[in-house]
């Protein structure tokens, strides 16, 4: 029996990290880049939603949002996937995230980050560049990952420094809490 339970868990979490690995899969709704730079709009619908924002295969380099609105319309257990390639840049807004929002990040977020809501996930795989403020929640820097806030202000909740990641501020920093690393 414990062995049946082991290899059912083994799969759960091989499928749990497979799905946005790429943001490629467990998609419901996916924006495709097909230009080296441009503006997005969406809006989330309703719960449970994952959106995710990949590049074309077309466009050479990065693919950055330089503009635009994702309003998640504080729909609960919500996602937003940035795919290899994608590149988040300062005029890109994403307005009224629930408790229970998560980023998966496996390209570069140049935006703000306000990280404040009890259940707010930040999964970065990839590189965090912008100003960065946590006071509840959770950022957990994974292996392979790159975070390096121009400004981190930390008031609160969890930051996690993975084995493998890369934690540098170049910037400002100020912390009230204490940060881990695992």
């Amino acid at each position: 029996m414990r062995l049946v339970l082991l290899v059912f868990a083994c799969l759960v979490i091989g499928i749990q990290g497979k799905t946005f690995a790429q943001c490629t899969t467990g998609c419901t709704n996916t924006i495709t880049l097909s230009g080296s730079s441009q503006t997005i709009s969406y809006t989330f619908s309703g719960s449970n939603e994952t959106l995710c924002i990949v590049k074309s295969g077309s466009v050479i380099g990065n693919a950055t949002i330089t503009s635009g609105t994702i309003d998640v319309s504080n729909r609960p257990n919500t996602i937003i996937c940035y795919g290899p390639g994608v590149v988040v840049a300062s005029g890109v807004n994403v307005n009224n995230p629930n408790n229970q929002f998560t980023i998966n990040n496996y390209g570069t977020i140049q935006n703000s980050l306000n990280v404040s809501s009890t259940q707010s996930v930040v999964n970065n795989y990839g590189t965090v560049s912008g100003l960065v403020s946590i006071s509840n929640g959770s950022i957990n820097n994974m292996s392979g990952g790159t975070f390096s806030s121009s400004s981190f202000t930390f008031n609160g909740g969890n930051f996690v420094n993975n084995s493998g990641s890369t934690f540098n501020i170049p910037g400002s920093f100020s912390a009230r809490q204490t940060m881990e690393r695992m």
